[in-house]
């Protein structure tokens, strides 16, 4: 079950003084499951195309999963504006 928040340990983290990153599953396990399944519905040929492929993200990336992921990966909004 999800509950789209990050670990106590992990959103108190100082990120930018770590050499090595949190794995993404530690950080936001919704978001590494949900790239995961994605990238294995298209080894398996799943995705029956490229409007298959852009719903299952507009449905996943809801307002409050974007507000989850820019609280916990800095600089992700300004990453993904590009």
């Amino acid at each position: 079950m999800s509950t789209n928040a990050a670990p106590d340990d992990l959103a108190e983290a100082d990120f930018a003084s770590m050499t090595t990153p949190p794995a993404l599953v530690d950080v936001i396990p919704d978001l590494a499951r949900f790239v995961d399944d994605l990238a294995a519905q298209h080894v398996a040929d799943n995705l029956a195309n490229h409007d298959d492929f852009v719903g299952r993200c507009r449905s996943f990336y809801t307002d409050e999963m974007l507000a989850l992921i820019d609280r916990s990966i800095t600089g992700w909004s300004a990453m993904a504006s590009y």
